[in-house]
């Protein structure tokens, strides 16, 4: 800090310097006393500094201030907000700068914001209004009879990625689209499968749901966890082999409700496991795919939001295990 202050007052020093050795050739060649002129100059020089060192305490003060305001402050682009206009002619004319460019900023920001909105507005109807003939044409495909299995699996996978978009869209703002009410998993899990039973069957893929009779429920928003649950099946379903084995059971801990779900696939290599959840990561050519690397990430961000605990283990060539932990207290009943 006294170094930047220091290079800000560079100019200041040389011309006080050079006004100092005008002075004192002057009282030289005038004939002044030695004495007196040395008193004199010592005197200059002892006021310099000491007016030097209280205005650098005064720098050190104002920035330390500032400092705390921009570290308690969420939107910093606010900061001139706080900060009283400067009373010397530079610091004014560079203040009412900085009100200017930031009143441009921020409407720019709200400009952008509003048009975000409408056109987030607008896919989110385009998605829905795309889902009714959809429906359609799926309810005509399962009244033909001769109706290949393609058309089904193809409907599927487009209904599927419109319900990616659709949740994409909502990730960024998951808190005005939360409800938390009374769900029970084993249920939620039967309606997610429900969705996928066409290839679930094609592939002849085993389903075991492992309970006691007992079905737990856990406090959280139904849509949201239909949907992590969805694309973990989906991308059990993927990469499982056909005449795989998919299986669903509750584990209760203390302090934690853990919702595991597990394949017999192809399992994810150690290397690609610590970037599952990343934006875009489709792993190695074997697991690639159709894979968009999106999904997973959209989980890991809503449940991040939510509060969920969402954890991935495998072993290539042997499992994957996604593990979805609930808090346990008010949050989950045992019916």
């Amino acid at each position: 800090m006294l170094t930047r202050y220091l290079s800000f007052q560079k100019s200041r020093i040389t011309k006080n310097c050079l006004y100092f050795i005008l002075v004192i050739l002057f009282l030289y060649f005038t004939g002044t006393n030695k004495s007196v002129l040395i008193l004199v100059s010592l005197i200059s020089l002892i006021f310099f500094i000491i007016n030097l060192g209280f205005e650098y305490l005064k720098y050190r003060k104002t920035c330390l201030k500032i400092n705390q305001l921009i570290s308690e402050l969420d939107k910093r682009y606010l900061i001139k907000e706080l900060l009283n206009e400067p009373k010397d002619l530079y610091g004014s004319l560079y203040y009412r700068v900085l009100e200017k460019a930031l009143y441009d900023m921020v409407t720019d920001m709200a400009k952008t914001k509003e048009e975000y909105q409408d056109y987030k507005e607008y896919i989110e109807e385009w998605i829905h209004e795309m889902k009714t003939p959809l429906t359609t044409i799926y309810m005509l495909d399962m009244t033909q009879k001769d109706s290949s299995n393609k058309i089904s699996r193809e409907l599927s996978k487009l209904s599927n990625l419109m319900e990616t978009s659709l949740f994409y869209i909502r990730a960024n703002t998951l808190e005005k689209d939360y409800h938390v009410r009374e769900i029970y998993l084993f249920k939620i899990i039967h309606e997610v499968l429900l969705k996928e039973k066409a290839t679930i069957q094609e592939k002849r893929i085993e389903i075991e749901i492992i309970h006691d009779n007992v079905d737990v429920s856990v406090y959280t928003d139904k849509k949201w966890i239909e949907f992590i649950l969805h694309q973990t099946l989906l991308n059990s379903i993927k990469y499982v082999k056909p005449l795989g084995k998919i299986s669903f059971k509750i584990i209760k801990e203390v302090g934690k409700i853990k919702f595991i779900i597990e394949d017999n696939g192809c399992g994810i290599s150690s290397s690609d496991l610590s970037r599952v959840f990343e934006k875009g990561f489709t792993g190695s050519n074997k697991r690639r795919g159709e894979a968009t690397g999106i999904g997973l990430y959209l989980c890991k961000k809503s449940a991040d939001k939510m509060r969920i605990d969402l954890s991935i283990e495998s072993r290539e060539n042997e499992y994957t295990r996604v593990i979805i932990g609930f808090p346990v207290g008010d949050y989950y009943k045992l019916k």
